[in-house]
């Protein structure tokens, strides 16, 4: 098999990683389901890229600052887990959380795939499906919220998706929020692509502000006056009209 065939199986599992945040199932906690789900995925993948660099050594990860400090993150955790009061749920996680040092393994490991195969192209096209995916759980929880919600709120009254919980559905859709504004504000994209962008991040700032989760209204403010600022050089008087409406939305609502 050529090494093209490994990269393409490599990519379609990762890419399929973007569905886990769709998973409700799981019986007690919903985490259950995804992080198995997650777990099994990157497994599979990882499988066939160890056969893939057991062929060709050129798909090792480059040496960068990123990947430095993704590792020194991962051992500094490591390190935590060991001198842990409770190494074992250290180690394995809780089971309502599905955290733990094995989940974060699956995590770099993750991260390492997407290094050593995603080219450029790729990796933007996996971030526009994050953002497809992100808008599907946005739209639940705006459902949620009005009371017409296709899936439960599982027992919460903060509008959560299909998370299952407020902090942790703010976290997620707020990077998306983020990636949508890159994508509506530096990168050329397809009109129905922007008009979805255009859409979203006016929703996803509001479900966030429904969850009333201080942290993620924090993260949010902060980061948009980071991301404006990273712009005033790059867009034109039109778009920096448009990333003042949105920063004047993000300051009114948090």
């Amino acid at each position: 098999m050529k090494d093209t065939n490994y990269i393409s199986i490599i990519t379609f599992l990762l890419f399929a990683v973007l569905v886990t945040p769709l998973i409700t199932g799981g019986g007690f906690s919903l985490n259950f389901g995804k992080v198995l789900y997650f777990r099994l995925v990157v497994e599979a993948a990882f499988i066939v890229y160890l056969l893939l660099i057991n062929r060709n050594r050129s798909y090792l990860p480059a040496k960068n600052t990123l990947l430095f400090a993704v590792v020194a993150f991962w051992l500094s955790y490591f390190l935590s887990s060991v001198l842990s009061v409770n190494p074992s749920i250290s180690f394995w996680g809780e089971p309502l959380r599905m955290g733990g040092l094995v989940t974060l393994t699956h995590v770099l490991i993750f991260f390492v795939m997407m290094a050593a195969v995603f080219d450029k192209k790729t990796l933007l096209t996996f971030f526009k499906i994050s953002i497809r995916v992100a808008c599907v759980v946005t739209l639940l929880a705006i459902g949620q919220k009005l009371g017409v919600g296709l899936v439960p709120s599982f027992g919460n009254e903060k509008p959560n998706g299909t998370i299952g919980n407020a902090a942790l559905f703010a976290g997620y859709i707020l990077p998306n929020i983020f990636l949508a504004g890159y994508f509506l504000f530096i990168k050329k994209v397809a009109t129905i692509d922007r008009y979805l962008y255009y859409a979203f991040i006016p929703l996803g700032i509001i479900s966030i502000y429904w969850t009333t989760v201080r942290g993620a209204w924090l993260a949010l403010f902060v980061g948009t006056i980071y991301f404006s600022c990273s712009l005033i050089k790059k867009l034109s008087l039109k778009r920096m009209v448009l990333v003042s409406a949105f920063v004047f939305m993000v300051a009114t609502v948090t």
